[in-house]
């Protein structure tokens, strides 16, 4: 549908304007996230790039990244979501941190001499604290990109209206409830209290390369919007997930809010600490389901080739459940784990 008025405008030439304008709100100056700073912010990485992470599965330089295609797929029938080849160096980061927070700040999980300890809460909450910031910036991206749009152009009380009117309430929730978090997390970086949120670590005994970094909502779990007298109060529970492979392992990091249900993050790290792959393998697929800030190698994307059709169908009939139950077929990550731990294909 295109604006009132647009009407001029073919289906093209609309897709053109909503790409210039994301292409603009996504060049606009960024302030340094840090507490205090209001420094010019530079290109941040999420995914470490040195000693672990993107470099254990990175092949000349590149990854296949969980993306959805250029807007101009839709007229030409092309799938609107899939793995695209990219190179590491300017992907997977936002303009988040000054050069001088992006670089000390963070200089606990980005040694390049040892191996980071990841039971230690504060490079838990280091590596939480990146993730949870690139969530915060795309949803000012995605309200400025919907306010901008509402701006330029005159649509009526019809579909598309109230379709970016809910992306501009959606985000300004989120980012509302995302920012209790960064306090939260804040108080453990810059003060040493680690009391309201703790992270569960997972180490399977296997090799995937995967990496993967997203705050998850889960719906039955949360009661906001919340409007009672103590308005300062936490009531939608985020668990951060990262997942990684290191040393010939996978670890995965599972953040839950103290005092919160947590029962869709209990089951997930009840399901990974099982012997049955059948079990590991759902909870892996359950997070990627939640997940869209994800990456793979181009060893492991050849490996389940066959079944990422079917997946990605899922994933986008799937795309708004937030519910902790999810019904799907696909099982993308069973063989991959029978091959690592050394198993024949069946």
């Amino acid at each position: 549908m295109i604006p009132d008025d647009c009407k001029e405008l073919t289906h093209t030439e609309y897709l053109a304007l909503l790409e210039k304008v994301m292409k603009l709100t996504k060049e606009r100056r960024r302030s340094c996230m840090c507490p205090g700073c209001s420094n010019d912010a530079i290109f941040s990485h999420v995914f470490q790039r040195r000693n672990q992470q993107l470099a254990e599965i990175t092949t000349n330089g590149k990854v296949l990244a969980f993306t959805y295609n250029h807007l101009f797929a839709f007229l030409r029938s092309e799938p609107l979501l899939g793995y695209k080849e990219l190179g590491v160096s300017k992907q997977f980061g936002f303009p988040g941190f000054c050069n001088t927070h992006d670089t000390a700040l963070f200089a606990p999980i980005e040694r390049s001499d040892s191996i980071v300890d990841w039971y230690d809460e504060r490079n838990q909450y280091l590596l939480a604290y990146r993730t949870l910031c690139r969530e915060i910036y795309t949803n000012n991206v995605m309200y400025e990109f919907a306010s901008d749009i509402l701006h330029r152009c005159v649509f009526g009380e019809n579909g598309l209206f109230l379709a970016y009117k809910k992306i501009q309430a959606d985000c300004s929730y989120s980012i509302h409830i995302m920012n209790k978090y960064k306090t939260l997390l804040e108080k453990g970086i810059f003060s040493s209290d680690y009391s309201s949120y703790y992270f569960k670590v997972v180490q399977l005994p296997f090799r995937l390369e995967l990496c993967l970094a997203a705050p998850i909502v889960i719906r039955d779990e949360c009661k906001g919007p919340y409007f009672g007298p103590d308005k300062d109060k936490i009531v939608d529970p985020i668990n951060i997930i990262e997942i990684f492979p290191s040393n010939g392992k996978t670890i995965i990091l599972i953040g839950c809010l103290d005092g919160a249900p947590n029962s869709w993050a209990g089951e997930i790290f009840g399901n990974l600490q099982t012997e049955e792959i059948e079990d590991i393998s759902w909870a892996l697929q359950d997070i990627l389901f939640r997940a869209e800030f994800h990456c793979i190698s181009k060893e492991l994307y050849d490996e389940i080739s066959e079944d990422i059709p079917l997946f990605l169908e899922e994933w986008y009939k799937q795309k708004d459940n937030l519910c902790s139950n999810m019904t799907y077929t696909s099982d993308i990550f069973r063989k991959p784990i029978l091959r690592r731990l050394g198993y024949k294909d069946e």
